[in-house]
């Protein structure tokens, strides 16, 4: 292992992530929606007809508390909760039009900060920087299938 690429990745990462992380901290601020509300939504959008039971394992807090959250996010027009056709007792969470259209809004805000970084650097850097970051991104791709493989052979 290298240990001048572990150091450099590690300082992109933590730099990219303070970023990305700050943009959406004030992208909810100025929403008025809280961490967890946004985090919820984000699960709803990745895992499409989820239930309150996995929106509370993942957020690690009760059923209770999972689902006077989505009572919230369903008066500001964000979720729906629809009946389960197989099983009327559950309760399916999908995002309406509203919820998507801020989940888009979300992730334009915490990239606007690398347009802006580009913007910012001079011409004859971006070439390589694109270079590298395409073959980092083919890696990491290839290292994700090889971590999806291993953990199906368990």
């Amino acid at each position: 292992m290298s240990l001048e690429l572990s150091n450099a990745l590690r300082a992109w990462a933590e730099l990219a992530t303070r970023q990305s992380m700050e943009s959406n901290r004030q992208y909810m601020h100025e929403r008025g929606y809280s961490f967890a509300q946004m985090n919820s939504l984000f699960f709803i959008h990745h895992h499409d007809q989820s239930n309150i039971n996995e929106l509370a394992c993942h957020l690690g807090i009760s059923k209770a508390a999972a689902s006077q959250m989505i009572n919230r996010l369903v008066e500001f027009g964000l979720v729906n909760r629809l009946e389960d056709p197989q099983d009327r007792r559950i309760k399916l969470l999908t995002l309406t039009e509203e919820g998507q259209a801020l989940i888009r809004g979300n992730r334009v805000a915490r990239h606007a900060w690398i347009d802006a970084f580009c913007a910012y650097l001079k011409e004859e850097d971006t070439a390589p920087i694109a270079d590298a970051l395409e073959t980092l991104v083919e890696h990491l791709k290839a290292y994700k299938e090889y971590l999806e493989e291993k953990k199906s052979e368990e």
